[in-house]
């Protein structure tokens, strides 16, 4: 470092030449990251780690502020105002359009309930707060990310609360520390730090390190160590090699990273290190970055990354299939927006006042539709009755998943559990435990009733954030119950337990095969403990929540309910089907006598049971001939 610092002392101090050519490459970074963004949240093969586009971003919106910034400053030019005037220019009226033409749409389509629900991601988004608004009302039971049209817009709210503090302290660092190597150092000092903090974060506070600026900003901060180290590669052959190696890492990223590990974390280094040395190399020679193609998905990227997510949102709203050819559609119409967008909103000339009163009014808008039905009067009262089932009928306590306290939410901390009152064994009756998350805490009570009726005692735990399989890992307090079950009471209670039935959302797990293995060590753990083991098995989830799905039924008297189902719960389902044989209780293709009982639908949401669902379902699974046995057989 000390070397590095030496030769960068004898660079000029002025930090920026005018008459450098346009940077073809970050353009191609904006198109790279883009539509790595796409292909993961359309679930398109092979790019599970698409994802990471967001923090190529952070590191390209780092690298301009600082250049815009300190070229600025060392022109003696800088205004903290004129700087913010210009970010509110360049990014608040596309968000504006996007937002005016969403909640105009909706209005007349969405249910009452889910446009409160709209109305409030679109206030957090237009406020930029939205990475702490998600933040905030993150829990397990939360409407699924994927029903949120603005879920996207986390990121900006990170990049917006960037800008505000980035500039004042730029201003105090260039006030104090003239040098440019010092500057390298400070940058260098405080990405370590702020990186090994976000690291440290995400293990006991994932959901906050992955929304909020503190343990985002060291990403953005590698922007600006990117600015001040750009000529640091003198000889053309090593920029050239140094850029295709950032090119490779990258595409490796977007190909074999996965939304289950870490983030942000160790791994999030690759793409943000990669990106760092593309904007170091400074290497614009390769023809395929001047390509029309390349530098339009570059021009439209702001717009293309806003429209995407709501187009995929609305098309699984309104059960639109997911199929290569529907989403080869939905991305054209995702273009086809963002290049309007691009075309009439980014280039308008509007002033800053005009745009924060045009912020402020639909923000009123937004608010009020918020905390009001606005457009209940649109349709069927028991269409709203359905659609708001959750909303009148399940509370955050006192609900079937928590009236015994023997569930453990996945941000509780660890020994949040009462282990003599869920884990009481009775002596003069049988003994069934029931372990796993919140599908396994769904039919608590509904378990608890039926076996009451045949004598049999039955223990519970259940935690979210981890699978109730041998050696778990996720939340905290989740893997401590779940090891403590395995590890402590089955061994000193095995000869009381007389069974165990497991059970999961087994979606969750990171890969199926990885999952079979699991299940079978349990199993065989379990058994040479001499106690007999069941599997529940994964019912059918939904793509939006199942009240609205029932809602849209009624409303327009239609079978809908198969253009709504999530594909890959019937694929893990016939997968654990097949390798777990008879220890595999189906319970997919459970048919209800009534799917709507006296507007109760038979789920809640995307994929838990209401009450009279789980009773229902409990009913079935006991008349199960295996689980008869199960039940009956003596140890």
């Amino acid at each position: 470092m000390p070397a590095v610092i030496t030769e960068l002392k004898k660079e000029t101090t002025k930090f920026y030449d005018p008459k450098l050519k346009f940077r073809y490459d970050i353009n191609a970074l904006r198109a790279i990251a883009v539509i790595g963004v796409i292909l993961y949240h359309y679930h398109v093969l092979f790019f599970s780690g698409g994802f990471s586009g967001v923090d190529v971003f952070f590191v390209i919106s780092g690298y301009l502020m600082s250049k815009i910034i300190i070229t600025s400053i060392d022109a003696n030019s800088f205004s903290v105002l004129n700087f913010y005037g210009k970010r509110i220019k360049r990014i608040i009226p596309a968000l504006l359009f996007l937002t005016f033409i969403l909640i105009a749409f909706c209005f007349f389509f969405y249910f009452p309930f889910d446009y409160q629900l709209t109305g409030k991601y679109a206030t957090a988004s237009i406020l930029f707060i939205s990475n702490i608004y998600y933040w905030r009302i993150t829990d397990y039971f939360a409407p699924a990310s994927r029903t949120n049209m603005f879920l996207h817009t986390w990121s900006l709210s990170v990049e917006w609360q960037f800008y505000l503090v980035y500039p004042l302290i730029l201003l105090v660092l260039n006030k104090y520390l003239k040098d440019k190597g010092k500057m390298i150092l400070t940058f260098t000092t405080g990405i370590a730090v702020i990186f090994l903090t976000s690291i440290l974060l995400t293990k006991y506070k994932a959901i906050a390190s992955f929304y909020l600026l503190p343990t985002r900003s060291w990403e953005m901060l590698f922007g600006g160590l990117a600015f001040y180290m750009e000529n640091i590669i003198k000889k053309h052959k090593i920029k050239k090699a140094a850029a295709i190696l950032g090119y490779a890492v990258i595409l490796l990223a977007v190909i074999f990273l996965n939304d289950q590990q870490a983030w942000p974390g160790i791994l999030t280094i690759i793409p943000v290190g990669a990106t760092f040395l593309i904007i170091v190399s400074n290497s614009n020679n390769f023809p395929i970055l001047k390509y029309n193609i390349t530098q339009f998905f570059g021009k439209i990227s702001y717009s293309l990354y806003l429209w995407h997510w709501p187009v995929y949102v609305i098309a699984g709203y309104f059960g639109v299939a997911k199929g290569y050819v529907s989403i080869f559609c939905l991305i054209l119409l995702s273009i086809g927006m963002a290049y309007c967008s691009y075309r009439y909103i980014e280039t308008l000339k509007i002033n800053v006042k005009t745009i924060m009163v045009a912020t402020a009014c639909l923000a009123v808008f937004t608010i009020i539709a918020a905390f009001f039905q606005v457009n209940d009067k649109l349709f069927k009262k028991t269409t709203i009755e359905l659609s708001n089932y959750k909303l009148n009928h399940f509370k955050p306590t006192g609900n079937q998943f928590s009236d015994d306290g023997c569930f453990v939410v996945a941000s509780a901390l660890p020994g949040n559990f009462n282990k003599d009152r869920c884990l009481f064994l009775d002596p003069n009756k049988k003994n069934i435990l029931i372990l796993g998350d919140s599908h396994a805490a769904q039919f608590f009570k509904s378990l608890s009733e039926a076996f009451a009726k045949r004598n049999i005692n039955l223990v519970k735990a259940a935690a979210s954030g981890c699978l109730p399989v041998l050696n778990t890992h996720g939340a905290p307090a989740c893997g401590e119950l779940v090891n403590y079950v395995y590890r402590d009471f089955v061994p000193r209670n095995s000869k009381k337990i007389d069974g165990v039935i497991i059970s999961a959302q087994w979606l969750n797990a990171a890969d199926a095969e990885t999952l079979t293995a699991d299940l079978k060590a349990t199993i065989a753990y379990l058994e040479r403990h001499n106690i007999k083991v069941i599997i529940l098995g994964q019912n059918k989830t939904f793509s939006i929540p199942y009240p609205s799905v029932a809602a849209k039924e009624y409303e327009f008297s239609l079978d809908m309910e198969n253009n709504f189902v999530d594909g890959r719960s019937a694929k893990i389902n016939q997968l654990l089907k097949q390798k777990l044989g008879s220890y595999y209780i189906d319970i997919y293709n459970f048919h209800y006598p009534v799917k709507v009982s006296r507007n109760i639908p038979y789920m809640m949401d995307e994929n838990h049971f209401t009450k009279w669902g789980a009773d229902v379902t409990i009913k079935l699974i006991l008349a199960n001939k295996k689980v008869e046995s199960f039940i009956n057989t003596p140890k």
